[in-house]
C-alpha cells in the first residue's frame, strides 16, 4: 500500500463533499466559491493530512508556538485582525510566490488541502477564520512556511 509523501500527495485526494470543512466553500451562508475554483481545491484523505501534520511538527521552524525568526533568511509578520482585506492580500502578494504554485494548508491532524497560491490569496477568508483556526501553509518543497494563528498573527518565513 502506498504511503503519502510530498511527491504523491495529490493521489490522496478525497471528494470535497467528504471534507469536514467543505461548508466554508460551498454554503451560501458563508462563502460560495465558483465551480471553477472549487474544482482546483484538493482536500486530502486523513492519511495524507496526518503525514503533513507530522511533517509540520518536524519542521523545526518553531520556537514554542510561533515561527522562530532566527531560522529564516526572510521573515515578516502582520497582525491580520488589525488589517483590512486589501492589506492582507497585498501582504500575501509580497511573498513573491507564483500564483499557480500548489501549496498545502493544514488546519489539524486530519484536515488538510492542496490548492494554488492565487486562490488562497484571493479567498483567504474562506480558509482562515479568526478565533478558531490555527492554519499552517507551506510549499511542497518546504522552502517557506506561513503560520496564521487563531489570534490573527500572520508569520512568514523563507529559508
Amino acid at each position: 500500500m502506498m504511503k503519502p509523501n510530498f511527491k504523491n500527495l495529490i493521489e490522496f485526494k478525497r471528494p470535497l463533499s467528504e471534507f469536514p470543512l467543505q461548508w466554508r466553500f460551498k454554503d451560501p451562508d458563508f462563502d460560495q466559491l465558483a465551480p471553477d475554483l472549487l474544482a482546483q481545491l484538493i482536500p486530502l484523505e486523513e492519511e495524507a493530512a496526518l503525514f503533513l501534520w507530522s511533517e509540520i511538527n518536524q519542521f523545526q521552524f518553531y520556537k514554542g508556538r510561533s515561527l522562530d525568526p532566527q531560522l529564516f533568511k526572510e521573515y515578516d509578520q502582520l497582525q491580520a485582525t488589525d488589517s483590512k482585506a486589501q492589506e492582507i492580500q497585498m501582504w500575501l502578494d509580497k511573498r513573491r510566490i507564483p500564483g499557480n504554485q500548489l501549496i498545502a494548508l493544514s488546519w489539524e491532524a486530519t484536515e488538510a488541502m492542496l490548492l494554488p497560491w492565487a486562490i488562497f490569496v484571493e479567498h483567504y477568508a474562506c480558509f482562515w477564520y479568526p478565533s478558531s483556526d490555527d492554519l499552517t501553509i507551506f510549499d511542497l518543497k518546504l522552502s517557506w512556511v506561513l503560520d496564521w494563528s487563531h489570534f490573527g498573527l500572520l508569520s512568514f518565513g523563507r529559508k
